[in-house]
């Protein structure tokens, strides 16, 4: 039998940065465990740390690693420790970051020299072939390059250069094992990590910054819907650190099947309570279909626009179709589920995008009620066809090098130390679009993070569209009054525009020298360099709640100065409002914490009239309110706190990958609670 060790390794210097259950690499080692029974055997891996336990243990005879954007330069160090244990180590690498032209393949495979095979595309029919030829030649590497083989989905250098066969798919995913029903992916379950799966494979659309986008990918195949409860009923069964199933599928909802899939999922969350939530990437045509499945999860999934922009011109250099957005908030209101449509991604300077471009489409984002819009930097991905010379000439795209947040790490493995830290190259500025002007749209997305995300101001928000302002003018508003800033928060918006700009480097070169440095890498794990400005900064903000609260008030005062006033009604309810938010959503993740507050109005009455209310025609009616977290959302919390840790990073990522509405803290009247309490004693 021969030693073969998967992995999808994930850098752990600040905690666990990937997330997910390792799929991709488990779905492959799974087939490749059916298909070699009697000579292969198989071992999964995650962590490098684990991944170096078992090495020390074992020396594998082939290591097969999945390479991505965020753990190319640490897989390719591992790999290059291992083989100066075993020199015939035999190296495989299989994922979506890899060129699509042969050339770049070529100084891909040469630079990373680690490398005997490389897998792409598909991976398990793939891989199963090349290990037939290494069984076949003696697990001689030398041999099968000198005969120069072309192998389905897969490279490799030779004397002669690059060899690469032909890209191959699989129609009939069924044919292949499941990782989490034949036990594979069983001890993960006993990390902070979240369950991965697929149904579908393929993707229709063509969007030029996807790795997805080419034509190779775009027919669509599926598993059957047996294979599907079966697998998903498991990881129910198994899950134990998470509330979440994130579904792989480029276009779920779109399709009639997945309205199947989604009720499989909907009779697992009855019959065992999850997934409470679900992540994934829904369609971009047929509304009704999506609209539907969202019905049937009963608020596990939220609906996502993935606009990325919403300029014409945009859309055609990047050969981009979006859903047609009136459709879906109509499909969405004929089922009573528009306030579901609360999520849209943008990505900043897309070819032909402007300040003005990005604007409007940040403004149509809020006007459609979005409260969850994630803005994007444009990155560079090898193995995407925007990634190539000739877009970078046509749209005079100008490029800076940095460190990837939260990828980077001093290690030490097998005694000996370990510098790496990930690298991306993303789009600053372009013909249209100055790097001033990007500066100032990030300025722009910070602000709408800070206040519009996760819901932290709706109910201020609500009020400012009753008097007739559109939120998007108060958001300008804000941006425009930033040089008068009190001093906390215009140190944080300073701080923030100096990450933005800092550490970016022209030429690949430079950033290696830079990550060389003494002690960069150390600054890097603590978070003092290289952390995701616009989280990380939120999360700075949402420390200091008490204090962002007070200023985005003060703001709206100025703001809505021009409404006409008969007494202080307003500005009553303006303190009031601002005291029950704090209630809510200060401190969020302190479980145990019960408040009790008086109130001039009902609030509970505002609720329930989701704060569309002018308050100038309410009544004041004293109130007195108490605020608490159930059982439930205090186990969410538990669990999720534990998935993201507690430091400024974890926290800017716990915000962002949580539905934090669900976490605010629930309230009702005191007079309410006290006789509830009575009626215990009573009873007792």
């Amino acid at each position: 039998m021969k030693t073969t060790y998967f992995a999808d390794l994930t850098h752990t210097a600040q905690g666990i940065h990937a997330k997910c259950m390792p799929l991709g690499a488990a779905l492959v080692a799974s087939y490749i465990k059916r298909e070699f029974p009697d000579s292969i055997d198989v071992s999964l891996y995650k962590l490098p740390e684990d991944l170096e336990a078992a090495v020390i243990k074992q020396c594998p005879d082939i290591l097969c690693l999945s390479n991505y954007a965020w753990n190319l330069r640490l897989t390719v160090a591992f790999a290059r420790l291992v083989k100066k244990i075993n020199p015939q180590l035999i190296v495989i690498f299989g994922g979506p970051n890899f060129p699509l032209k042969e050339d770049e393949r070529q100084a891909f495979l040469t630079e990373n020299d680690c490398i005997d095979f490389y897998v792409f595309g598909e991976g398990e029919t793939a891989l199963a072939n090349l290990f037939r030829e290494i069984i076949g030649h003696n697990f001689e590497v030398a041999a099968i390059k000198a005969a120069r083989l072309p192998l389905i989905n897969c490279s490799y250098l030779s004397a002669e250069g690059v060899i690469s066969g032909e890209w191959t798919r699989t129609v009939e995913l069924d044919q292949f094992p499941c990782p989490y029903t034949d036990g594979l992916m069983d001890k993960f379950f006993e990390l902070p990590l979240i369950p991965l799966y697929e149904t579908t494979r393929g993707c229709p659309f063509s969007c030029t910054f996807c790795t997805d986008g080419i034509s190779e990918k775009s027919k669509i195949f599926r598993k059957s819907h047996e294979n599907i409860e079966e697998s998903i009923a498991y990881i129910a069964q198994k899950v134990q650190h998470s509330d979440t199933l994130i579904l792989a599928d480029l276009n779920f909802g779109m399709y009639n099947e997945d309205i199947e899939t989604a009720e499989i999922i909907a009779r697992q969350k009855i019959a065992t309570g999850y997934p409470l939530s679900v992540g994934t990437a829904l369609g971009k045509s047929r509304p009704e279909n999506i609209m539907e499945a969202v019905k049937i999860l009963d608020g596990s999934l939220h609906i996502g626009l993935s606009l990325q922009s919403t300029d014409v011109e945009v859309l055609k250099n990047i050969k981009r179709k979006n859903i047609q957005t009136p459709k879906l908030i109509l499909a969405a209101e004929e089922v009573g589920l528009r306030e579901a449509v609360d999520f849209t991604e943008l990505i900043l300077a897309l070819p032909g995008d402007s300040m003005a471009k990005h604007y409007q489409s940040l403004r149509e984002g809020v006007a459609l009620g979005m409260t969850n819009i994630r803005m994007y930097q444009l990155m560079l991905l090898t193995g995407s066809t925007m990634n190539s010379q000739a877009s970078r000439e046509i749209y005079q795209m100008q490029t800076r090098w940095r460190v990837m947040p939260n990828c980077a790490g001093v290690y030490r493995f097998f005694g000996t130390e370990l510098r790496v830290a990930e690298i991306e190259e993303i789009v600053v500025a372009n013909s249209t679009l100055s790097f001033a002007d990007y500066v100032e749209c990030r300025v722009m997305d910070f602000i709408i993070e800070l206040f519009v995300n996760n819901d932290w101001y709706v109910e201020l928000f609500e009020l400012i569209k009753i008097y007739g302002f559109e939120l998007f003018d108060f958001l300008l508003f804000i941006k425009e009054k930033r040089s008068g800033f009190p001093d906390r928060m215009a140190k944080i918006f300073d701080s923030f525009v100096h990450d933005t700009c800092k550490d970016l480097f022209v030429e690949k070169q430079a950033i290696e020298a830079y990550i060389a440095g003494a002690g960069v890498l150390e600054k890097h794990v603590t978070g003092e360099l290289g952390n995701n400005e616009i989280l990380d900064h939120k999360a700075l903000c949402y420390l200091n709640f008490r204090q962002t609260t007070q200023f985005i008030f003060e703001m709206a005062t100025i703001f809505l100065s021009s409404v006409k006033r008969e007494d202080d009604t307003l500005s009553l309810y303006l303190a009031d409002l601002q005291k029950f938010i704090l209630c809510r959503k200060d401190n969020v993740i302190d479980v145990g914490q019960t408040l009790r507050e008086p109130f001039n109005f009902d609030f509970r009455q505002i609720a329930q009239a989701h704060f569309r209310i002018d308050p100038q025609q309410l009544e004041r009616s004293p109130t007195s309110l108490m605020f608490f977290h159930d059982e439930k959302q205090s186990v969410a919390i538990k669990k999720a706190s534990r998935i993201y840790g507690t430091s400024v990073s974890g926290l800017g990522r716990f915000i962002q990958n949580n539905k934090m509405n669900r976490m605010f803290r629930q309230f009702q009247s005191c007079e309410h609670n006290a006789a509830i309490e009575q009626k215990k004693e009573v009873v007792s």
